[in-house]
């Protein structure tokens, strides 16, 4: 049993925990989309930011080494074994 306000004492019955239930149901359904768009996004920008990350570092490997870039053999800046720890 609950207390109100007035002293009077209610029951919280079962149909109203489904009403309850039913619309935090509803308002859940409603949200869900829109996360998962913001979600999506977050994971656009951050690879767009890396891509930018990446592309400054060529740049500035280029200035240093007379517009030369760097490649995949040898010692290079960026090797096969780097790549999954650009993008994990």
């Amino acid at each position: 049993m609950l207390e109100t306000a007035y002293g009077y004492k209610t029951r919280l019955y079962p149909c109203r925990l489904l009403v309850v239930i039913a619309i935090i149901a509803v308002l859940w359904a409603i949200l869900l989309p829109s996360l998962t768009s913001v979600k999506n996004l977050a994971r656009r920008l951050q690879c767009s930011s890396r891509l930018s990350g990446i592309g400054k570092a060529m740049s500035f490997y280029a200035d240093k080494y007379d517009g030369k870039l760097p490649t995949c053999s040898g010692d290079a800046w960026i090797s096969p074994t780097r790549i999954p720890a650009l993008f994990p």
